[in-house]
């Protein structure tokens, strides 16, 4: 069995609605091995483990995954994948790649801000930013645009990752520095 819930208070959620993917089966694991805290923190008292990913079931029972839970963003009150942001501005023309994270804003509120590389003359952050604007919800409109000669990245067992936290950082140093 699987439904989609609330990642906060575990309750189930509509058809229609990004929430956590959580699984119940006879096969299903009982917990992890030596480890109660993670068993507590994965497993509900109804059974349902918790994915760790979000999606949404279509009317039909189809389910649509949307990003890992750790990945997405909390912006507006709404949970982002940061893959969507990330692909409207990766289609710009000397745009190689781009990663988003959301960081407090002046406002206080936690607001999208996006890295990039490219190749060739670089295109301006105005420009990036109106483009993101004329295809994306007001809410997910990056409010800087950080070109970088490349992400920081650690090695692991599945190939290189992206320090998120690290880019996290910079935004948050690179948005509240003295002007």
């Amino acid at each position: 069995m699987v439904r989609i819930a609330d990642p906060v208070t575990d309750a189930a959620i509509p058809d229609g609605t990004v929430g956590e993917i959580q699984v119940r089966s006879p096969n299903a694991m009982l917990g992890y091995l030596d480890d109660p805290h993670a068993t507590a923190a994965a497993m509900r008292d109804d059974g349902f483990f918790k994915t760790g990913d979000l999606g949404y079931r279509l009317a039909d029972g189809a389910l649509i995954f949307t990003a890992r839970a750790n990945d997405a963003l909390r912006i507006g009150g709404y949970l982002v994948s940061p893959l969507e942001i990330e692909e409207v501005v990766a289609a710009l023309p000397g745009v190689t790649a781009c990663q988003v994270v959301a960081v407090r804003g002046p406002s206080g509120s936690p607001r999208p801000v996006a890295f990039i590389t490219g190749h060739g003359p670089p295109i301006g952050e105005d420009a990036i930013i109106a483009h993101c604007a004329s295809h994306l919800a007001k809410y997910k409109v990056p409010i800087r645009v950080i070109a970088l000669d490349s992400f920081p990245q650690t090695d692991g067992p599945n190939g290189a990752k992206v320090k998120k936290a690290a880019l996290r950082k910079l935004a948050e140093d690179v948005l509240h520095a003295p002007a």
